[in-house]
């Protein structure tokens, strides 16, 4: 039997995956990147710029307002549909039907304007397509700009929450409060030399990913400060100062990428994909298979090939592919134990063929791809798009920008709203249940309309409101 939850009333303890959604780090600031050109001293890194405005979004302020708040009577209490915060400004248009057959479609959605759509599903043969498409480092783990067809440039580097750019173990744990000995590190590549050995072709690391303990200030797991190990590379930066490039995959027929890796940590991995502004913001990178659970990418040893439709962010933000500027395999922290590992990577290699069926957004200015929710069909939406937010209003499809577990699009007032205070999830509308604001730990999948007004959930997603007994089953 699961936890159950009414509308915007009572609060279960917050999931484990709630405490991961502090900021995480700056790479640049963590460690020093180096390559054929020389060495790139570390700096601030580059600004997050706060969620792309996109070219069919339009603006709005939102009307506030406050819920019924319910009466809490009864067995769990049934509650309004609660409040609502000042919107949190713009929403946007789909970019027309992402399962076509190829060609332009129309756009339908938002303020957009000119066609939208995408090309889905034709030309280029599966696997690897001409020449040039391997991502191939130097011995000092530099990839070349003349070493691939896409002039592609970037450093290997690794960093970690227990060291600093220096390579001392005098980093953001440490910064956080926590003993060095209770930090994450990695020893291989060694964090005090420039630069990141390419060993017969495979890029390494070892070292330990620390168990998560409680912050000194806030009691809770610190996950912010203690966030594990990354070693990645850079699409767009050629050893020079900052900030760094972005690389457009899409112009360029790019669909996804490949590679081997040949042991899985027993903390699994996330492959995570920045994106501007995306490196510092709420959540960390999009990444392969993530969620607000925060699980690791679906990885296998041997082969592993990713789609970008396959990427998204924790808390939704679908990822731009027209905007890649490092690609990172994170090695995350847990709060049962640490996890000692050794792996390589190797074959890093773009894909260019024609994608899953459905699943490709080609046109620059619909480049997220979100699958269907919420009554709205699968489709290509503007950059910048939280397809958890994508929903239906009066046959149109729309949705809000950024990540953010807080926002929803608000059919009555046609623009985006923000939940905060005893509210702070927001849930699409499904079904007959509007979008509205839910507890932190509310599964979105089981709200439940039980008549009446009567909005309830679960917080176990496998689980369902049976509105009978009010309980979870």
């Amino acid at each position: 039997m699961g936890s159950f939850v009414p509308a915007l009333l009572g609060f279960a303890p917050v999931l484990a995956a709630a405490a991961i959604a502090g900021c995480f780090p700056n790479p640049d600031v963590l460690r020093t990147s180096s390559g054929s050109g020389g060495a790139a001293s570390p700096a601030g890194g580059s600004t997050g710029s706060g969620g792309t405005a996109g070219t069919a979004g339009h603006g709005g302020t939102g009307l506030g307002g406050t819920g019924a708040g319910g009466n809490g009577a009864g067995a769990g209490g049934n509650s309004g549909t609660g409040g609502m915060a000042a919107g949190s400004g713009g929403h946007v248009g789909a970019g027309g039907n992402a399962t076509g057959t190829g060609g332009n479609v129309t756009g339908t959605g938002g303020s957009t304007t000119g066609a939208g759509g995408s090309t889905v599903g034709v030309g280029g043969a599966a696997g690897y397509v001409g020449s040039g498409l391997a991502l191939t480092p130097d011995a000092t783990g530099f990839i070349a700009a003349t070493s691939n067809a896409y002039a592609v440039t970037g450093s290997w580097y690794a960093f970690a929450d227990g060291i600093a750019p220096d390579g001392t173990s005098n980093g953001g744990c440490e910064a956080a409060g926590h003993p060095a000995s209770a930090c994450s590190v990695f020893t291989s590549p060694s964090p005090t030399v420039a630069g990141f050995p390419n060993t017969g072709g495979k890029m390494c690391v070892t070292g330990v990913a620390a168990r998560v303990v409680n912050n000194t200030t806030t009691g809770l797991p610190d996950f912010g400060a203690m966030y594990g190990v990354t070693i990645g590379f850079d699409f767009n930066y050629p050893a020079s100062a900052p900030p760094k490039g972005t690389f457009n995959a899409p112009v360029n027929g790019i669909t996804g990428i490949q590679f081997d890796i040949d042991v899985i940590p027993s903390n699994g991995v996330r492959v995570q994909f920045v994106t501007p502004g995306t490196d510092l913001g709420p959540g960390g990178p999009s990444y392969w298979g993530g969620s607000a659970a925060f699980p690791p990418s679906p990885l296998f040893a041997g082969t592993n090939r990713i789609y970008w439709a396959d990427v998204t962010g924790p808390y939704g933000l679908g990822l731009d592919p027209t905007q890649l500027v490092s690609m990172y395999f994170n090695i995350p922290t847990q709060t049962a134990s640490a996890d000692s590992f050794h792996f390589c990577i190797s074959n890093v290699t773009l894909i260019k063929d024609s994608g899953p069926v459905g699943r490709t957004c080609s046109l620059p200015d619909f480049p997220v791809y979100c699958p269907a929710a919420h009554g709205a069909p699968t489709d290509c939406w503007n950059s910048g798009t939280n397809c958890n937010s994508v929903t239906i209003c009066s046959g149109v499809p729309e949705a809000c920008f950024g990540q953010g577990q807080t926002d929803f699009f608000d059919c009555t007032t046609n623009m985006c709203r923000h939940c905060s205070g005893a509210g702070p999830l927001a849930c699409p509308g499904l079904g007959t249940v509007p979008p509205q604001c839910w507890a932190a730990n509310v599964a979105c999948s089981t709200v439940t309309d039980c008549g009446g007004g009567d909005y309830e959930a679960c917080t176990d997603p496998s689980t369902t409101v049976d509105c009978a007994t009010l309980t979870c089953n």
